[in-house]
């Protein structure tokens, strides 16, 4: 997980500070399969010893270290109005 334009990483803090009462990681997670591949997500949760880690930005990122092995890096992108992630 590397890459991420700056409007959703703003739009990522903004909801973190919104939701201080919650876990303040950001899982990327496998969310099924579409005609172009597989579809990922986001949601706020606690950081897993299964888990594979990234900060960028002042954002901690996690993902499963076996979706991470299947699917490799993803491009978190603003495809207005979807959040898009694709492998690199």
């Amino acid at each position: 997980m590397n890459c991420m334009e700056q409007k959703l990483r703003q739009e990522l803090k903004e909801i973190l500070e919104n939701n201080q009462d919650k876990p303040q990681n950001v899982r990327v997670y496998f969310a099924g399969f579409a005609c172009s591949g597989a579809v990922f997500s986001l949601a706020l949760d606690n950081e897993l010893e299964t888990d594979t880690s990234y900060d960028l930005g002042g954002i901690h990122f996690i993902m499963d270290d076996n979706e991470y092995l299947t699917y490799g890096n993803v491009t978190i992108g603003n495809n207005s109005p979807e959040i898009v992630f694709s492998k690199l």
